[in-house]
């Protein structure tokens, strides 16, 4: 199961809960571990984009020369010669 298909699993059971003729006395414990486990997922997927896009972000920063490298070679393929 995907974490997103957890996710909303979670988040179903936390709407449920109350009307699912669980003791009063359970929901402080059900509720607490549910928001947990739902908290957790959440920093997961924070946690994924962050790193996709670091990943990216330096994917493009390897891909893309650095403007000194460019300059150097433009100076080097310059005709010493005014006239051409």
């Amino acid at each position: 199961m995907s974490s997103e298909s957890t996710l909303i699993l979670f988040g179903l059971l936390v709407v449920i809960t109350p009307y699912s003729g669980v003791p009063t006395f359970w929901y402080t414990y059900i509720l607490p571990i549910l928001g947990i486990v739902i908290i957790g997922i959440g920093f997961l997927f924070r946690s994924r984009r962050i790193a996709s896009q670091n990943d990216t972000t330096q994917t493009m920063s390897q891909t893309s020369p650095s403007p000194s490298v460019n300059e150097s070679e433009e100076s080097q393929h310059k005709d010493p010669s005014p006239l051409s």
